[in-house]
Formats: C-alpha cells, sequence, structure tokens
C-alpha cells in the first residue's frame, strides 16, 4: 500500500451504538412537549389556585375571624395602632404596625395549635421558650399523662443553681426586709415574709435529664438560710411544708402537671404553714383543718402552659380541688389570673386586718386566709406599697412571692414615707 493510498482514503463512518435509537425505537417527548402537556397545564393551573387560597384566606379571616380556634396565649396582644396625625407618630407607625399584624394575622391561632402539636408530638419538644417538656407519669389506672415545666423568666436557670445570690445581694435582701418590717413596727403592723414553691422543686423527678439540679443551692435556699442566720425576719417557707406533705402523702399529687401552679391540695399544705405563724400572732386566729373540705376532681383542657403552646385541647388536666363542707362556706372564690385587688370582711368577729401582697400562687391562698381576718385587702404585686398601709391601717402585712422570681435583681430599698 502506497502513501498516497493512505492520504486520498475516504473517513470511515463509525459503527452505530447499539444504544442508539432507531426507527423502531419510540419517540422521547420533546421539553416543549412537557411543559405544553394538558396533565402540566392542569397541575400549574391547580398551583396557582392553591397559592391563591393561602394567601387569601388568612387574610379574609382577619376580616371576618372565622377560625373558631381561641388564643390561649398568657399575654395581652398587640393593639392595633392608631392612624399617625404627626411625624413622630409616622415614625414610630411601622413598628407598631408589625407588631399588631405579628399578633392578629389571618389563621394564626390555628397554625400555632397545629405548630404545637407536630413539636410536641414529632420532636418531643415544646413550641414556646415559655415551657419545657417533662417526662410522663403513669397514674394509678395505667395512663400516661405528661408534665410541663415553666421557663419563662429565668425559671430553669434558677432550678439549675448555678448563679447564687452573692453576699451583696443577700445584705440586699435583708436591708430591704428590715427595712419594710420596722417601718410597719413603728405603725402597731407585723410583718411576714412567705416563699412559694416552684414545680421544678417539689416535682423535680419528672424534669427532663438536662434540667436537674447542678448547684447544692438553689437561691431560695441561700436567702431563707441567711435570713435564718443573721435577721429576726417572720418567714414561712412554704417550700418545707409543702415537700413534707408530698413526702407523707406520696399518692396525692400538689401541682397541675400541665399549669405552673399548684393545685388546691398543694396551696393547702402551703396555707396550713402560714396560718400556724398567723395563729402565734393573732390568738383569735383558728386555721382551717383537712377535715373541712372534700378532695374532688375535675376534668378539663391543659392548663396555662398547655396555653402558652397553644394545645389546652391536646392534653386533659386532671384538676384537683379541694370543697369546703357544710356548714364552712367560704367568702372568697380563687380567681387565679385576677390581678384587681380584692378586698374581703367579716366585721364583728374581732379578727385583725391583713394587706398581702402577692403573685399568682397568693390566688391559691386567698380563700383560706380571707377566713382568719376582718378586712383583708389583697394586692398582686411583687412591690411593697406603703399607701395600701397608711390606708386600710392592717394589724399584718404579708409578702408573698414564689421562689422563681430570687432570679431576679434582689429590690431596691423604697422610698417610705
Amino acid at each position: 500500500m502506497s502513501v498516497n493510498d493512505l492520504t486520498t482514503r475516504e473517513p470511515q463512518t463509525p459503527p452505530a451504538r447499539s444504544d442508539a435509537p432507531t426507527s423502531c425505537s419510540p419517540s422521547v417527548p420533546s421539553v416543549r412537549s412537557v411543559v405544553d402537556s394538558p396533565l402540566r397545564r392542569r397541575f400549574d393551573i391547580a398551583l396557582i389556585i392553591a397559592f391563591a387560597i393561602a394567601m387569601a384566606v388568612p387574610m379574609l379571616d382577619m376580616i371576618f375571624r372565622f377560625d373558631p380556634t381561641p388564643n390561649t396565649e398568657m399575654r395581652a396582644l398587640a393593639p392595633a395602632p392608631a392612624f399617625p396625625t404627626t411625624l413622630t407618630q409616622a415614625k414610630d407607625y411601622p413598628a407598631a404596625f408589625k407588631l399588631w399584624i405579628g399578633d392578629h394575622f389571618g389563621l394564626r391561632n390555628l397554625m400555632i395549635h397545629w405548630h404545637g402539636i407536630m413539636k410536641v408530638e414529632g420532636f418531643g419538644v415544646t413550641s414556646s421558650d415559655h415551657a419545657v417538656l417533662g417526662k410522663s407519669e403513669t397514674d394509678a389506672a395505667g395512663r400516661e399523662h405528661q408534665w410541663l415545666y415553666y421557663a419563662a423568666y429565668g425559671t430553669m436557670q434558677y432550678h439549675l443553681a448555678r448563679k447564687p445570690f452573692t453576699p451583696v445581694e443577700l445584705l440586699q435582701w435583708q436591708r430591704v426586709l428590715e427595712m419594710r418590717r420596722d417601718w410597719l413596727a413603728s405603725r402597731g403592723c407585723r410583718y411576714l415574709f412567705i416563699i412559694a414553691p416552684n414545680a421544678q422543686t417539689i416535682y423535680p423527678e419528672f424534669l427532663p435529664d438536662e434540667w436537674q439540679r447542678v448547684g447544692a443551692k438553689s437561691r431560695g435556699d441561700q436567702l431563707v438560710a441567711h435570713l435564718r442566720e443573721h435577721s429576726t425576719i417572720e418567714i414561712v417557707d412554704m417550700r418545707e411544708a409543702v415537700a413534707d406533705y408530698k413526702m407523707k402523702h406520696p399518692q396525692q399529687r400538689l401541682y397541675h402537671r400541665t399549669d405552673t401552679h399548684w393545685n388546691d391540695v398543694g396551696a393547702f399544705a402551703g396555707y396550713l404553714a402560714v396560718a400556724g405563724r398567723l395563729k402565734a400572732m393573732f390568738a383569735k386566729v383558728e386555721p382551717l383543718s383537712w377535715d373541712q373540705f372534700d378532695i374532688t376532681h375535675r376534668q378539663t383542657p391543659g392548663g396555662d402552659l398547655a396555653g402558652v403552646l397553644g394545645i389546652r385541647d391536646h392534653f386533659t388536666e386532671d384538676r384537683i380541688e379541694l370543697v369546703a363542707k357544710p356548714p364552712l362556706k367560704l367568702k372568697v372564690l380563687r380567681e387565679e389570673y385576677d390581678k384587681s385587688p380584692h378586698t374581703t370582711q367579716a366585721p364583728g368577729k374581732g379578727l385583725p386586718r391583713l394587706v398581702m401582697f402577692r403573685d399568682s400562687f397568693g390566688s391559691f391562698l386567698k380563700p383560706y386566709l380571707a377566713e382568719h381576718f376582718d378586712k383583708a385587702v389583697f394586692v398582686w404585686s411583687d412591690q411593697f406599697h406603703p399607701e395600701y398601709v397608711d390606708q386600710h391601717q392592717p394589724d399584718v402585712v404579708i409578702t408573698q412571692m414564689v421562689e422563681r422570681f430570687f432570679w431576679r435583681d434582689p429590690p431596691a430599698a423604697e422610698k417610705l414615707p
């Protein structure tokens, strides 16, 4: 073969691949044919309609409010801002409108509800940092009951006890309480400081493992020990009384499982410790007794912590309540969240007069304490208000505080008249 033969030879066509389509192979649809297919057009139309509905329904709910899901958050929702009429109002309007729309957009309650259920059932956590999902408890009938714990305002950090009071902070607490006591004593009035327990303190066994106490003493433990050693402040640590009752009656639950508060039985155990101290102050005070009440059970939707998560109806709370037996008839009914000042009177019996500054735990004490006073004024406040003392001239002032508030800085000394 010559060189010319090599240079003039026609290039050979490569053999056809075995996997190449032939005239007998089915045709591959083009991209355009897929996009323009009737099935795809129907899908696109359905997607557009679904998107339009998803946008329209919340807006319609803002107008007509057809979503029956209640709002169960334990806070006041942002009010609608007024239309601005000044430059300053116009500057503040966007932020105010954002808060309002965030609290009132359509189907918000329904979305919060299902988000809460998804978190609890799907991931074993809560949808709010105000509540911690605890362990389950099995009752005598073999039913499982989920515990929830209040976690806002440093409550869980307080329980861990990693940050104790400093000596200066303990002295500040002592100074403030003694100033109140001395000011009241100058008016012929006694002073009593009483502490209610957190659920975490009484029922730590149902807390998640990661929230078990680390420090040896909580701030409440520190303060009680300090006051008993260095001061003559009269103090009733109801945590001791409630823990003692739990130890002696392990089958009797003292706190709601889905609510931050104690139930009537836990509150009455704490009340007896306070009533015993009042009896030592005033001879005419006769403490109530367990045999004056029946213990009843009432099934309700979940408590305030379930409400924070928007899923009250997902839980059932077995509310344990005390019902007075005749002839006892309590003058006051428990109102858990009534923050207005409340006055009760039982004139003609020669009983002392009371002013009590309290929080929501005090709502459970109020029906029992009111029985022992000619006049009792209950004020929802964590502050000391001398104007109530001057107005009502009490024989004793009680400051009641749940222990989680010790996570905050000690109170500043009041300017007492």
